[in-house]
């Protein structure tokens, strides 16, 4: 047989038929693809830019879409400033509801006092689902979960305490940390809050005590203390209204396990 029959026919062939499907998928792309909407653009240019993924999308551009599309509300935002949502709104013709600036607090004030004994565990989701790694329940279990998700470096575990710390200077409150903790005791409070309670253990005083130095033993002094009834001791532990809040410290002044915590820039920077 031929050479040519052989060996170059069947490469011709081969790229031929190469070129052939990559202009049919490029022909059915243009056919087909779906046209961007404006709007995402639009939106795109007042939303932060951070694609730190606290809203549940991929970045700021998927959460454009989503908006857009009718998937996704404003408020999922948090590091999006409150005048940029409100022109979002009018872009999406929404009613946009003006949102404090808020900043992520860790409800454990840790302590080597709480500690179980030693195992080995290579992440809070793994040391939870095993029990725990800390005699406390709710204790912040410090396996640094919630700072392998921080792209910002805006949270780490304090080598003191072994609980994590949020640095209030760096953190844009974008939620990573709250969904990455398995204990759930991250939360997001308004940004000049000054006061927050640094322990979720709900048992009584007396179940506290021998597992916590620093946890709420529900004693009320906190909730006495406030003049303007800023705080209510529920379900075991003292909770407080920003709503109210005037930020006096009196409750940090009276609380003897001293888990009513200064939510000052000194204490929160790591």
């Amino acid at each position: 047989m031929p050479f040519f029959m052989t060996f170059i026919l069947p490469v011709l062939v081969f790229l031929i038929a190469g070129a052939l499907i990559g202009l049919g998928l490029a022909f059915l792309h243009e056919k087909f693809k779906a046209e961007r909407d404006p709007r995402v653009d639009e939106v795109l240019k007042y939303l932060p830019g951070f694609n730190c993924g606290g809203c549940g999308s991929a970045g700021c551009d998927a959460f454009a879409g989503m908006l857009v599309k009718g998937g996704a509300k404003v408020a999922a935002c948090n590091p999006c400033p409150s005048e940029n949502k409100e022109k979002i709104g009018k872009i999406l013709g929404l009613d946009v509801t003006k949102s404090r600036k808020t900043v992520a607090v860790v409800h454990c004030a840790g302590g080597k006092g709480c500690l179980d004994k030693e195992q080995n565990y290579n992440d809070c989701r793994s040391a939870a689902e095993a029990g725990g790694a800390k005699a406390c329940g709710s204790a912040c279990l410090g396996l640094s979960s919630c700072a392998s998700v921080c792209k910002y470096h805006g949270i780490a575990v304090d080598k003191d305490t072994g609980a994590a710390v949020v640095n209030r200077a760096i953190c844009i409150s974008c939620g990573a940390c709250v969904s990455a903790c398995p204990q759930k005791i991250i939360s997001r409070i308004p940004a000049g809050a000054r006061v927050y309670v640094g322990c979720s253990n709900t048992l009584t005083g007396k179940e506290v005590r021998p597992v916590c130095p620093s946890g709420c033993i529900a004693c009320g002094r906190c909730q006495k203390e406030c003049p303007v009834q800023a705080i209510t001791v529920f379900g075991n532990l003292a909770v407080i209204d920003y709503d109210k809040c005037g930020g006096c410290e009196k409750c940090v002044a009276v609380c003897p396990t001293k888990c009513m915590v200064l939510a000052t820039k000194e204490r929160c920077l790591l």
